[in-house]
């Protein structure tokens, strides 16, 4: 019945980091015990004893010298609300299928509110475009350096500059974007909103999976691409290494768990009355998306009397006939449905 239209495999992952110069900040944990992380909590561990109090990361010539202070949820004060984390092993509603040890809350955020928003994280990619910051975002946040190697990856596959929309959202900020998922990997540092001028979206999924993407979905205005299947950065998550990444026997892969969630709706008579010449009725896939705004859609639906119609909107009209419409639809570019709709 579901058709994919991608090869789903994946690489493996390659690793770079920011920079910002200047001396060490932060708290200083020395005597403080490690947590033991239950599979069953959602609570990050304490950071161990003389751990690190800052991220460093590699900067434009990529010296490591670029270094954020990092801190903890409880040193987060009056921001501490924005950075609220729902709990994957007692929420309902998680995706079936989907690793919940990927979707812990960070034990650590990188603190932003002293860093230029100009800082060069690597070669091409500056502080505002992945970690921005302002009253209703946050000042703080997590990226993953492994990820921005695979930004820095693709920028050269395609030669061009890549225009990033969204990199990091506190859990608080993606709640009030409509139609955001609420377990976006936006929230979790490895996944980046773009687009590239001159080149189509379609080769970017191409791109993005063969840089070991885990999820890509296709918008109007741009791209989604995640890696929700590689290893959590430890800098933020030093409970990663501990962490079992391999799905359990029998679970899905995203495009399946995604898939499974999809339901194609179907608004009867919402032009002229029932039964009538002009009668017609509504046809949406109602699929879980990463992002607001509107994916892509592309149908094909061969009526009972031998009409073909084809339609990009992600609603479409379609005449009242009696017998069996067959019905194809693309959403996101990554997602192919058939089915059978009998009137």
């Amino acid at each position: 019945m579901k058709i994919k239209k991608y090869s789903r495999s994946l690489l493996g992952a390659v690793v770079i980091c920011f920079a910002l110069s200047g001396p060490s900040c932060g708290s200083d944990y020395k005597g403080r015990n490690l947590n033991e992380i239950s599979k069953s909590s959602n609570s990050p561990s304490l950071p161990e004893k003389n751990a690190r109090v800052e991220i460093c990361y590699p900067g434009a010539d990529r010296q490591r010298k670029s270094c954020v202070p990092k801190v903890t949820f409880a040193q987060l004060g009056a921001e501490a609300s924005k950075y609220q984390y729902i709990n994957p092993f007692t929420e309902p509603t998680f995706p079936r299928g989907f690793n919940k040890d990927q979707y812990r809350a960070p034990t650590f955020f990188g603190n932003l509110t002293q860093v230029d928003p100009r800082l060069s994280l690597s070669e091409h990619f500056v502080r505002s475009e992945l970690l921005p910051t302002s009253s209703a975002r946050g000042h703080f946040g997590v990226y993953s350096k492994t990820i921005l190697e695979k930004l820095e990856a693709l920028r050269a596959a395609v030669g061009r500059p890549v225009v990033v929309n969204s990199g990091y959202r506190s859990p608080g900020y993606n709640g009030t974007l409509q139609g955001a998922a609420k377990f976006s990997r936006h929230q979790y540092g490895d996944a980046v909103d773009f687009a590239v001028n001159g080149v189509s979206f379609s080769r970017l999924s191409e791109i993005c999976l063969s840089l070991g993407a885990s999820y890509f979905q296709i918008y109007r205005s741009h791209i989604h691409c995640d890696w929700r299947s590689t290893p959590l950065d430890a800098d933020f998550y030093p409970h990663a290494a501990d962490t079992t990444l391999a799905r359990a026997q029998g679970s899905l892969s995203v495009f399946d768990a995604i898939d499974e969630e999809a339901k194609l709706q179907l608004e009867a008579a919402v032009q002229g009355t029932a039964g009538s010449e002009n009668s017609a009725f509504l046809l949406s896939m109602d699929l879980p998306k990463e992002d607001s705004g509107e994916l892509t859609h592309s149908w094909r639906i061969l009526t009972p009397s031998g009409k073909v119609i084809e339609s990009q909107t992600d609603q479409v009209l379609v005449p009242e006939e009696s017998g069996v419409f067959e019905v194809q639809v693309e959403v996101g570019g990554a997602h192919v449905f058939n089915q059978r709709v009998k009137r």
